[in-house]
């Protein structure tokens, strides 16, 4: 009579430890993640993606070319991509309502230039508050709506 509980015992304690085992491997099964609904992406603005050569700073001409002074604003990673004259710089960007526009100065490289345009650049960078498009041109303004720069789009 022992024997045959002992083995019924047994069989038990196994059926219940297989029982355990499969409900565990079928919770930590790797799943593949749940489809979203809704394909939500982030539209880009229609200043982003584009090469803006700068052509105007605080009201006054700026002789440049497209390697020498541009803005890029990046969509995929909100960074703003700048140089002024020698120096390149990398700063990040926020845009609400496809018009106010706020920059965080970020980094840049170090060589002394001939002239304080980059410096003038990176304190009307810090300074923008909204931006108007027309046609080709991007007019980055502050607060009181002063035009800080004046851009063109090489297309």
């Amino acid at each position: 009579m022992k024997k045959y509980f002992d083995l019924k015992l047994l069989k038990f304690v196994l059926i219940i430890i297989v029982s355990i085992s499969i409900s565990y491997a079928q919770r930590t099964k790797k799943r593949p993640p749940k489809k979203s609904k809704t394909n939500f992406t982030i539209p880009k603005t229609k200043i982003e993606d584009l090469r803006w050569q700068l052509i105007e700073l605080n009201g006054k001409p700026i002789k440049s070319n497209k390697s020498s002074h541009y803005l890029i604003f990046h969509s995929n990673n909100n960074s703003l991509e700048a140089k002024a004259n020698c120096n390149q710089m990398s700063h990040n960007y926020t845009i609400k309502n496809n018009s106010k526009i706020t920059i965080l100065l970020g980094i840049s490289t170090m060589m002394a230039c001939p002239d304080s345009i980059e410096q003038d650049f990176v304190d009307a960078l810090e300074k923008v508050d909204t931006y108007k498009l027309f046609d080709n041109k991007l007019i980055l303004l502050n607060s009181q709506n002063i035009i800080l720069a004046v851009c063109i789009n090489e297309k």
